[in-house]
């Protein structure tokens, strides 16, 4: 709707509610209106710009730490 992907500044808050300045903003995007967190049930990590694109979005894995391998892996 905005024609753009949120901000780093703006995260992932602005999938369900806005700031009042950015026009075209039509959501809440995402279920029940919330951010939902990882299944480890620590918030999803968001980079814009990211490393692999226009954004990176992911975990830390089980162990909320960067690396590890099997569910530890980011």
């Amino acid at each position: 709707d905005v024609g753009r992907y949120p901000t780093q500044s703006e995260g992932l808050q602005a999938l369900v509610s806005s700031n009042g300045r950015v026009p075209g903003w039509n959501g809440p995007y995402l279920y029940k209106g919330q951010v939902p967190l990882d299944p480890w049930g620590a918030p999803y990590r968001y980079d814009a710009p990211g490393k692999n694109g226009p954004f990176d979005l992911y975990t830390l894995g089980r162990d909320g730490k960067e690396g590890g391998t099997d569910e530890d892996a980011d």
